[in-house]
């Protein structure tokens, strides 16, 4: 008898999860989460690692639906960041809409760890920024205001860069010893 019913168990928690997602078929052109970031320098490029996230899309039936998702501090993630290699001049692109607001903030190799560690925010001009001389954890928050079609909210992705040292390159901040 215990057998029978820890099969019937499982067949209806396998069941349960198919039918909580009905009804949730995004809208067209909408994003069920934040659009995916891609950062390139020179020749090469990467896909930056979402982090957490608010997001909120249409669903075909005129509802909305609103997802959090939650993620570990770029500090915490070393050896699990994509690296970009060399150059001094990045650049972000987006595989959806651009977000409104862009900021971006780095960190130096040494504070891998550290989650109290002050960052530095980097300039951003258009989709451009300067990469720092030396290895950074790099941290990009972006905003997409509420009523697009695609979705809103907000998001940060993570990667890492090695700048290159010289004239182009920009000074990093100093480390805290």
């Amino acid at each position: 008898m215990k057998k029978k019913l820890c099969l019937l168990l499982c067949a209806v928690l396998c069941l349960f999860p198919l039918g909580a997602c009905q009804g949730e078929d995004p809208a067209e052109g909408a994003l069920p989460q934040p659009p995916g970031l891609t950062v390139t320098c020179g020749e090469e490029s990467v896909t930056a690692a979402l982090g957490s996230f608010q997001w909120e899309y249409p669903q075909e039936d005129g509802t909305t639906v609103a997802v959090v998702s939650d993620a570990v501090h770029p500090l915490d993630r070393e050896g699990d960041l994509p690296e970009l290699a060399g150059g001094s001049q990045a650049t972000l692109s987006w595989d959806g809409p651009a977000p409104e607001t862009v900021v971006l903030r780095c960190w130096p190799e040494d504070a891998w760890g550290d989650t109290d560690r002050e960052a530095v925010e980097v300039p951003v001009d258009g989709d451009s920024f300067p990469l720092l001389a030396g290895l950074h954890i790099y941290e990009v928050r972006a905003e997409w205001p509420e009523g697009q079609a695609s979705g809103s909210g907000d998001a940060s992705y993570a990667f890492t860069a090695r700048g290159e040292e010289g004239e182009t390159g920009v000074q990093g901040p100093p480390s805290l010893t």
